[in-house]
């Protein structure tokens, strides 16, 4: 099993996955996001015949500001998407790097899914009206605008992961 970590969750990714935090990798962070304007997601996870993109955000210290934000947000997702999918072709021509043979196995694939992981919406362990519509329109938003990749676009948080996605979320106590 793999695991990652983003600011105070912990990602778990099954054994068969094959998982790089993408936005920490060396190739990313030396190479590829010199290149003017580039963004990328946090994590890229292979399963099989199918790809994911895994972009993290928290929004618990201030989910009202999402409200005003999503279309930056959407936006930011997209860009973040696509210049990975770039970085990925980029890191497979470039050969020996540390993001090759996870790039290698994610173009291959026959599938792509797209999830965006975002925290900070739960109120008492349930989600209010007001998120559940908010959540709902940046998934319409995101289907809409990543439609000629894939249709497999999912709006998430730790607490409603769908039953297929290869990997459970925990929050862990931040270091010091």
């Amino acid at each position: 099993m793999t695991t990652i970590t983003e600011k105070d969750l912990e990602f778990t990714f099954d054994k068969k996955c094959r998982v790089i935090k993408y936005d920490d990798s060396k190739f990313y962070t030396d190479c590829f996001r010199k290149v003017q304007n580039v963004r990328a997601v946090d994590a890229v996870c292979v399963n099989g015949g199918l790809s994911w993109l895994i972009e993290i955000t928290d929004y618990s210290k201030d989910h009202g500001l999402l409200q005003f934000q999503s279309n930056r947000l959407v936006n930011e997702v997209v860009k973040k998407m696509l210049g990975t999918l770039v970085g990925l072709a980029t890191a497979v021509v470039a050969g020996d790097n540390d993001v090759y043979r996870v790039a290698a196995e994610a173009l291959r694939a026959n599938r792509w899914g797209i999830v965006l992981h975002i925290e900070g919406l739960r109120e008492n362990k349930g989600l209010n009206k007001f998120s559940k519509d908010l959540l709902s329109g940046l998934l319409i938003k995101l289907l809409n605008m990543l439609k000629p990749i894939t249709k497999r676009v999912i709006v998430t948080d730790m607490d409603s992961l769908p039953k297929d996605i290869p990997w459970t979320v925990k929050q862990i106590l931040p270091s010091h």
